[in-house]
C-alpha cells in the first residue's frame, strides 16, 4: 500500500516531467516555426523547407517600407498604418409579423 508521501512524490515527479516536456516542445516550436515566420531567422533551415521563411521576409520588407517612408520630408506618410478600429460592426433589427389567415389548418 502506498502512503500519502509516496503519492505526493510521484505526482511531483510527473508534474516536473510534464513541465519539462512542455518547455522543450515550446522551444522547438519557437526555433522551427515562430522565428522563421515572424522574423525571417532560420537557424535550423526548417523554415525554408516549410515555406515559412517568405512570411518573415515580407514582414522585414514592410518594416523597411515604413522606415523609408518615415525618413521622407513629410510628403508621404507611412505606407502601412495600424488602424484604431479594424472593422465596423453594424447591427440590423428585423421585425417578423404574423399574418392571420395565411396558414390553413389541417383537418
Amino acid at each position: 500500500m502506498t502512503t500519502l508521501d509516496e503519492s505526493v512524490s510521484v505526482s511531483r515527479e510527473r508534474l516536473a516531467v510534464a513541465a519539462g516536456a512542455a518547455l522543450l516542445l515550446a522551444g522547438v516550436l519557437l526555433v522551427t516555426v515562430v522565428l522563421p515566420a515572424e522574423y525571417a531567422v532560420d537557424p535550423l533551415g526548417t523554415g525554408a523547407r516549410l515555406g515559412l521563411l517568405d512570411l518573415g521576409v515580407t514582414g522585414k520588407q514592410v518594416e523597411a517600407l515604413n522606415a523609408s517612408a518615415a525618413k521622407t520630408d513629410g510628403a508621404q506618410a507611412a505606407i502601412i498604418v495600424p488602424q484604431p478600429k479594424p472593422f465596423v460592426r453594424d447591427s440590423e433589427t428585423f421585425t417578423i409579423e404574423a399574418v392571420i389567415g395565411s396558414v390553413t389548418p389541417r383537418r
